[in-house]
């Protein structure tokens, strides 16, 4: 965690926080653009076109559901693509790894909550997740449209859209959780889009960045990096999302800290990995 921060909470040995991005991280695609394409909803002026921007999406979208969905798209709608979207390959099998082994997770997107809650629940993922982090929504009473406003109004962080700062929404929640008596040993950030490149830059040097790679934040890490802004965490690429519950168990093995079936499965894997290295040497 960021080194200003670790001096204000005591580590607490066996735990770690990771965060994960929702759209291109959780799920294998862009929730709007896809809800979107669906029902062929397009921008129908310049202005609107204007506003489809990386730091105005939120107005973008508000303006798009007000305007364009009210009266044929209702709540049913737009889950019925939801659940035609797949998770990103590995993902449940990743996040009930993590689960598993301690870890406390949080979504921090800027999509919207409605999509993300929707999702986690329709395939039986919300329990292993403490919190949801993303832009508000609600279907209006009246006529069901979808209504979003943003989570945050951002004008300092250059790194962040103008609706959320990934950065300061993690170091918020480290600093609630330290209040209520939680600290974690270590933190991983998972995402895909330069709007991660920012929680990533908060991280320690015992932390771990899970870039997606072939994504657009592993060109802003190297981009950032040739500018002099490097990353202090372990920057670990993936392209299954089994590569990151793997990264973090073996981090908790070096820590020792690893649950007692965990520990004895992980002393397995190194004895067969041990016997392997023995019949090729014998060969």
């Amino acid at each position: 965690m960021h080194p200003k921060l670790q001096k204000e909470m005591k580590v607490e040995d066996g735990l770690f926080l990771m965060a994960f991005d929702f759209d291109h991280t959780l799920l294998d695609g862009s929730s709007d653009v896809m809800i979107q394409a669906a029902y062929d909803v397009k921008p129908s002026s310049e202005k609107l076109k204007v506003t489809s921007t990386d730091r105005g999406v939120v107005q973008f979208q508000q303006r798009k559901y007000r305007y364009h969905y009210p009266s044929t798209l209702q709540e049913g709608d737009f889950y019925a693509v939801l659940d035609r979207i797949a998770l990103v390959p590995g993902i449940p099998e990743c996040v009930v790894a993590l689960k598993h082994l301690g870890g406390e997770l949080i979504v921090i997107s800027d999509a919207n909550d409605v999509y993300i809650t929707h999702v986690l629940e329709y395939h039986a993922l919300s329990w292993c997740f403490n919190g949801i982090y993303a832009n508000f929504a609600a279907f209006h009473p009246e006529d069901g449209r979808l209504v979003i406003s943003p989570y945050m109004t951002n004008k300092l962080c250059k790194l962040s859209s103008a609706n959320m700062c990934k950065g300061k929404v993690l170091m918020d929640h480290l600093r609630k959780r330290s209040y209520e008596g939680r600290t974690f040993s270590f933190v991983g950030i998972a995402g895909d889009g330069i709007a991660d490149f920012c929680p990533m830059y908060h991280l320690g040097p015992h932390d771990l960045a899970f870039p997606r790679d072939g994504y657009s934040i592993c060109h802003k890490i190297a981009e950032h990096a040739s500018a002099g802004l490097l990353l202090q965490a372990r920057v670990v690429s993936w392209k299954g999302a089994l590569e990151i519950s793997d990264a973090i168990r073996r981090k908790m093995a070096r820590l020792g800290r690893l649950p007692k079936g965990e520990a004895e499965d992980e002393g397995s894997r190194e004895e067969s990995a041990s016997k392997k290295v023995e019949l090729i040497d014998r060969l």
